[in-house]
């Protein structure tokens, strides 16, 4: 099943949440900490307060990860920026459906590294293992969590 048909699926059939992706983001009581690893409760906001369709996304994500990490991992490697490019642009897609602080910034810290003209070498690898230990935290965290 893929991701936009998850979201068609419990879309159509919940019209009670009035608050979209943005909204949750702006909720005064929503402070968003950066380190935090997974926002289960404002996960679920933004998944029409469906715990199912939370949990369904993000076991989908934690799944599509081991692929991510793998294709960075060869990407980074060969020095494929075109790669790592298309890989976190996809990767970033994926994750703005749910709050995963950490992962999300990681993702986008290194994201905009690889857009840089001509990247220090050290502040790469520094995005890329900070992405890496983001995406090691989210599923240990999300192992952690399964059964909320």
């Amino acid at each position: 099943m893929t991701l936009n048909s998850i979201f068609q699926q419990y879309l159509n059939k919940s019209s009670k949440n009035s608050l979209d992706r943005k909204q949750v983001a702006q909720t005064e009581n929503n402070v968003i900490n950066e380190n935090a690893i997974i926002d289960i409760e404002a996960s679920t906001i933004m998944c029409c307060d469906d715990p199912n369709f939370t949990r369904e996304i993000f076991q989908m994500l934690a799944d599509d990860l081991k692929n991510t990490k793998s294709t960075l991992t060869k990407a980074y490697v060969n020095n494929d920026i075109k790669a790592l490019r298309a890989e976190l642009h996809r990767t970033r897609g994926g994750v703005c459906y749910i709050k995963a602080p950490q992962l999300e910034k990681a993702l986008k810290d290194f994201h905009l590294m690889t857009r840089t003209e001509s990247p220090i070498f050290s502040e790469m690898e520094k995005a890329y293992q900070s992405l890496q230990q983001a995406i090691e935290n989210f599923w240990c965290e999300w192992e952690s969590t399964e059964n909320y």
